[in-house]
C-alpha cells in the first residue's frame, strides 16, 4: 500500500491497532489476576460433590480459554503493528497480492486477503472433521 488513499488507511489501522493491543494487554492481566484472587483450587477442595466440582473445572477452562484467545488476538494485533513499520501491510501474508481496503478497515489485524483467509478458513474446518 503506497499511495495517499492507502496511507489514510494504514494511519487508522494502525491507531485502531495500538488501542486494541492496549486494550488486550489490560485484559489480560486482569483475567491472570482474577484467576490467582480466585483459586479454584480452594474451591475445588471445598465441593461437597462431583458435580460442583465439575462447575469449578468448567470455571477454570472457561477462564484459561478467554486468556488464551486474547493472547492468540494480542499476537495479531502485534504482528499487524511489525507489518506496518515494515512497509508490508495490507499485503497478503500468502499469495503477496493486496488486501482488501473495506477488509483492512473493518480487520486492520487481517494477514491475508479475503480470498486466502477464506481458503485457510475451510482447510481448518476440514482439518478438524478428519480428526473427529
Amino acid at each position: 500500500m503506497t499511495d495517499r488513499h492507502s496511507q489514510t488507511v494504514e494511519e487508522k489501522a494502525k491507531s485502531k491497532l495500538e488501542k486494541r493491543l492496549a486494550a488486550l494487554r489490560s485484559d489480560i492481566q486482569r483475567e491472570l489476576i482474577k484467576r490467582d484472587h480466585e483459586l479454584y483450587g480452594d474451591l475445588v477442595d471445598k465441593m461437597s460433590d462431583s458435580s460442583d466440582a465439575s462447575v469449578a473445572d468448567l470455571l477454570i477452562d472457561v477462564n484459561l480459554a478467554e486468556i488464551a484467545r486474547d493472547l492468540e488476538e494480542l499476537r495479531d494485533v502485534e504482528s499487524a503493528l511489525r507489518r506496518i513499520e515494515l512497509g508490508t501491510f495490507g499485503v497478503c501474508t500468502q499469495c503477496s497480492g493486496d488486501i482488501q481496503k473495506a477488509r483492512l478497515e473493518t480487520v486492520p489485524e487481517a494477514s491475508r486477503c479475503f480470498s486466502c483467509q477464506t481458503a485457510e478458513e475451510g482447510k481448518n474446518q476440514r482439518d478438524s472433521h478428519l480428526k473427529m
